[in-house]
């Protein structure tokens, strides 16, 4: 897949070919490509926080291979059983992360908006 016209746009592309883990600066308005092509690979998001309350980034799976988002305390803060999200070729997902009120306390969490591959 060419993501060219994204940078055009000046958006800023970021393309991981191995499993890692995602800092901040990558989370900012961006798109993350995963090239799965050599094989599966694992995106694990940072801690949610105040500092990045507002960052988005949208993450594509670009090749054959599986793509896995992970967040340690689960999208939404629903914890260890709402963790992953796995996606296929051409699939993507929004992740956003904001504060939530929960039991009468501000958390920090990420939430998943997911589209599966068109046509």
């Amino acid at each position: 897949m060419d993501f060219a016209y994204q940078e055009n746009a000046g958006r800023t592309v970021v393309t991981k070919a191995a499993t890692a883990t995602l800092v901040p600066d990558e989370l900012n308005g961006t798109l993350v490509v995963a090239d799965t092509t050599s094989g599966a690979v694992a995106l694990t998001l940072p801690a949610a926080s105040a500092e990045m309350d507002g960052y988005k980034a949208l993450i594509v799976d670009a090749a054959a291979n599986a793509l896995t988002i992970v967040v340690a305390a689960g999208f939404g803060a629903v914890g260890a059983g709402g963790d992953t999200l796995t996606l296929a070729r051409g699939e993507m997902a929004m992740v956003l992360c904001s504060k939530v009120l929960v039991n009468g306390t501000d958390v920090f969490c990420w939430f998943a908006l997911y589209a599966g591959a068109l046509g």
